[in-house]
């Protein structure tokens, strides 16, 4: 029987399908105002997102004392005022880019008036699982809305006051913007993940970005196609 925490991330997912294609039909000029719209909201609120980083670090460097996290993870955690503005200016560049949708890449005819042509598009859903490093979340975000994707986030549990607001920032600007509010969703548990790796119906691809062992269990615990690396963070 499925329970209603894993109903919640079914719909969230559905919600994400949704919106998806309405991503899909935005024009270049809707998603480049978006993301500067996101890279100005990041901006604003640099000091009070580094104030809730803050409060992860204070709790993770506990676990480092206690042995239950190691440094390098606690180091990844960091994002003061000047990672966020870095981060913004990023976003600025990715807005500066040509949009990557709608390119023919391969023509061929295959015979008489019939043409093969391949478009570039976009994928859909995409699911991003990434350990610390809350500044990977602006990137991901910004790079799935130049794209037309929906995007299902899901960070480590040792930012996850970092991750809340950064995403919390991030949807409302660029739902003021005119990106469907679904188009982007968070989850923050390891029962929210397992959930996730079943909604094969509305997830078209999943991304886990941190550890191999991070990467080995999304693949073997899904039917969703997974891009996954060989080695390293």
């Amino acid at each position: 029987m499925e329970t209603s925490a894993g109903s919640a991330i079914l719909k969230t997912a559905a919600a994400a399908r949704l919106a998806s294609a309405t991503m899909a039909a935005l024009s270049s000029r809707q998603k480049d105002d978006a993301l500067l719209a996101v890279a100005c909201a990041l901006e604003e609120s640099a000091e009070l997102i580094a104030l809730e980083n803050q409060k992860d670090l204070e709790a993770a460097r506990l676990k480092v004392e206690k042995d239950e996290l190691n440094e390098s993870l606690y180091q990844r955690l960091k994002l003061d005022k000047q990672k966020l503005l870095a981060c913004a200016q990023g976003i600025k560049q990715i807005a500066a880019m040509k949009d990557p949708l709608g390119h023919i890449t391969l023509a061929r005819e295959l015979d008489g008036g019939l043409n093969l042509y391949r478009i570039t598009c976009p994928i859909g859903v995409v699911a991003v699982i990434f350990e610390s490093r809350p500044e990977a979340m602006p990137q991901i975000l910004s790079l799935c809305l130049k794209t037309g994707n929906s995007v299902v986030l899901k960070g480590g549990a040792e930012a996850e006051k970092s991750n809340r607001i950064l995403f919390d920032t991030m949807q409302k600007a660029a739902a003021k913007a005119g990106v469907p509010a679904h188009a982007f969703a968070l989850i923050e548990t390891r029962a929210d993940v397992k959930q996730l790796l079943e909604a094969d119906g509305f997830v078209d691809l999943i991304i886990p970005r941190g550890s191999n062992d991070l990467v080995r269990f999304v693949q073997n615990n899904t039917r969703i196609p997974v891009l996954g690396h060989a080695d390293g963070y």
